[in-house]
């Protein structure tokens, strides 16, 4: 309803076609199959785009949240936890490869 506060949260992706490195987000953060995305290009000439995520434990993950052991099953503390870094690896026809690290504080 007009006038209750709103989530300032925005669902996002990125995502890597023919080259080209997108931003894409959602008009709704509990998106469902058939909500609008809206693309925006971040970069062209992009030949591999890569993202990793840091755990507790200083273990990097390819995905958040990681995937539980075999035959496990994920506690509520672990589906909350953000992770404590992420790495971003672009790799450009003009630059090469590119790293950067990202802190994420509490």
């Amino acid at each position: 309803p007009v006038g209750s506060e709103r989530s300032t949260l925005q669902r996002v992706r990125y995502v890597l076609r023919e080259g080209r490195l997108y931003r894409e987000y959602w008009l709704v953060l509990d998106a469902m199959i058939d909500s609008p995305v809206v693309p925006r290009q971040l970069l062209d000439n992009v030949l591999n785009f890569k993202v990793r995520y840091m755990d507790i434990s200083r273990n990097w993950q390819d995905t958040w949240p990681p995937v539980p052991q075999a035959g496990g099953q994920r506690s509520l503390s672990e589906l909350v936890q953000r992770p404590i870094a992420i790495e971003l690896t672009l790799e450009l026809k003009d630059f090469g490869l590119l790293t950067r690290i990202i802190e994420i504080t509490g």
